[in-house]
């Protein structure tokens, strides 16, 4: 009897001890997955775009522009521009040229409440006009502008380059009785801006300038 029983627990044993073993087996190549990542090593989602803005319009009437190129020996251009809504439309990036229609732009507005701007303007053989800069301002009566240009594909190769511009701009009044709308005055010398870019102005009688006295400064 006590042999019997003996056996009975050796045997017992012996089943216990090759179940463990069976279970180790099985753990070994049955791994647990690792943990996962840390919070710090998650990648992060990529930033919010901001939506595509569209800039004022500004207001009518005779604003002063200076235009200085940075780093250069050359002084600031200072000229009044007479403008209206047709020639607010026309205008290139810099302000005191038609270019409008042969640019594409893209606006976005910033953090610091101004617009970022890209634009890509075709000019022919004149070449390809690239455009990136920061607005500030209200844009519709006073603005700056900080804006980097590069000039490529141009049929003269000494009219590619990399610039960088600071434009000041604001509204200060009326535009003056002789003065039309795309006047740009330069030095006490008067040019029109659509004459000279070969542009009919649209619809002049009714968009033209505001008279003297029809708007307040």
């Amino acid at each position: 009897m006590v042999l019997t029983y003996n056996r009975s627990r050796f045997k017992i044993a012996t089943a216990g001890i090759v179940l463990a073993l069976g279970v180790s087996a099985l753990t070994g190549c049955h791994k647990a997955p690792a943990p996962p990542p840390a919070a710090a090593t998650l990648a992060k989602p990529a930033a919010a775009v901001a939506p595509v803005q569209t800039l004022p319009a500004r207001q009518p009437g005779l604003w002063s522009i200076t235009i200085s190129e940075d780093n250069s020996p050359d002084v600031p251009q200072v000229q009044q521009l007479c403008l209206d809504a047709v020639t607010d439309v026309n205008l290139g990036i810099l302000p005191n040229e038609l270019s409008g229609n042969l640019c594409k732009e893209t606006v976005s507005h910033t953090a610091d409440g101004g617009w970022g701007l890209i634009a890509e303007c075709q000019r022919g053989t004149a070449g390809v006009y690239e455009y990136s800069g920061q607005i500030s301002g209200d844009y519709a009566h006073n603005y700056s502008e900080k804006v980097r240009l590069q000039v490529s594909s141009a049929a003269l190769p000494q009219m590619n380059h990399i610039a960088h511009y600071t434009v000041l701009a604001q509204r200060t009044g009326q535009c003056a009785a002789d003065q039309t709308a795309g006047d740009l005055i330069t030095g006490g010398t008067k040019s029109n801006l659509f004459d000279l870019a070969g542009i009919r102005h649209a619809s002049a009688s009714s968009a033209s300038a505001p008279a003297p006295g029809a708007e307040g400064d």
